[in-house]
């Protein structure tokens, strides 16, 4: 080792103190930090280890500052949260009514069957209609003729009750049974 180098190990044994850049001397009410001289690190001389270590150090650092600055405010985190359970409620409803949802083309091919439906059925309605108006007109047309026959040619049932219907009781038969002996 160097002097220069020997030097600053012992310094820094003496303080007590790690390699480290961020050693603050607190004084009253005031901060302050440490002067150090710069340090060069010859080129066989490095400790990779604490490098990465320093490193680590300072890029978490800087992240958690750039997340302090960055922060979103009460009105933005709450409108994000709103926004958030929408789209898994919307998720959720399209999800659950998938399994009924048709594509056009089977929503198409109902549809065709329906009016091929109604169409028979309106064409039966029609057919029913024609039929019942000629029967109508056949019924006038008979009816004055009927007017000519007397009331008493038609024969009225004699005996027909309309009411209730009352069952006939079941008289009991009593069947008694002898044993026989086979001897």
């Amino acid at each position: 080792m160097s002097e220069p180098e020997q030097k600053l190990e012992e310094r820094f044994i003496k303080d007590g103190e790690a390699n480290t850049s961020d050693n603050v001397i607190f004084k009253g009410k005031e901060n302050q930090r440490r002067k150090r001289p710069l340090t060069f690190v010859s080129e066989g001389v490095s400790d990779v280890a604490s490098q990465k270590k320093k490193e680590e150090e300072q890029q978490t650092r800087y992240e958690n500052e750039r997340q302090r600055r960055n922060r979103k405010t009460l009105q933005d985190q709450l409108r994000a949260n709103a926004i958030k359970k929408q789209r898994q409620f919307k998720q959720q409803v399209k999800k659950r009514e998938s399994f009924n949802r048709l594509n056009k083309q089977e929503l198409d091919y109902f549809q065709k069957i329906r009016k091929d439906e109604d169409k028979k059925e309106n064409e039966l309605k029609d057919y029913l209609d024609d039929k019942l108006g000629d029967f109508e007109v056949k019924k006038k047309l008979m009816g004055n003729n009927q007017d000519n026959i007397t009331s008493s040619s038609i024969k009225k049932p004699s005996n027909v009750s309309i009411g209730v219907v009352k069952k006939k009781k079941h008289k009991k038969i009593g069947v008694s049974i002898k044993k026989l002996d086979s001897k």
